[in-house]
């Protein structure tokens, strides 16, 4: 009896699981119809996810090698300085930015040799000569026109002009 038993549950047993097999069979493949929609829909949006990284890895990399060059150019200026404290002279503001960019443009190594040599210069001691100073100027450079300091409105023609008058009928 008990075999009978068994037996027929396990026949059970196993149509119950041939009609779950079905059951999940149809629920798939109405389901695939909208899977396969949402799937191109997250491969396009995957895609434009691409995109904008590789365009905010550009824009960093870009936004790195302006640090690095204003680091260098730093670094250069700082140079140049204790370069003119031992004695170096420009001829203008060009010819020492020429020599910061020219600086800032050696690797490391090259950059470090002429910074030892330059450090290894003795200090300039002439009294004559100071320190360089910033300047920072708002003129540009540029000497403004000389123009004499007369007022010439109405009322000072009209007064040069009555005294003028005052003055003739008098002689």
């Amino acid at each position: 009896l008990n075999s009978l038993i068994t037996s027929g549950l396990e026949i059970f047993s196993t149509k119950v699981k041939g009609l779950v097999d079905v059951a999940k069979s149809t629920a798939a493949n109405n389901a695939s119809a909208g899977v396969e929609e949402d799937l191109k829909k997250v491969q396009l949006e995957n895609e434009d996810l691409k995109k904008q990284v590789e365009n905010l890895q550009k824009q960093i990399e870009t936004f790195e090698s302006e640090k690095r060059n204003a680091e260098r150019k730093t670094r250069a200026s700082k140079l140049i300085e204790t370069w003119e404290q031992r004695g170096r002279t420009f001829k203008d503001e060009t010819e020492r930015a020429a020599e910061i960019d020219r600086l800032a443009g050696l690797d490391d190594s090259a950059f470090d040799a002429a910074k030892s040599v330059i450090d290894a210069l003795p200090e300039n001691k002439a009294e004559g000569l100071e320190r360089r100073e910033k300047v920072l100027r708002s003129d540009a450079g540029v000497d403004p026109a000389v123009v004499e300091d007369i007022t010439d409105d109405l009322t000072t023609r009209l007064g040069k002009g009555l005294r003028e008058a005052r003055d003739a009928q008098v002689e």
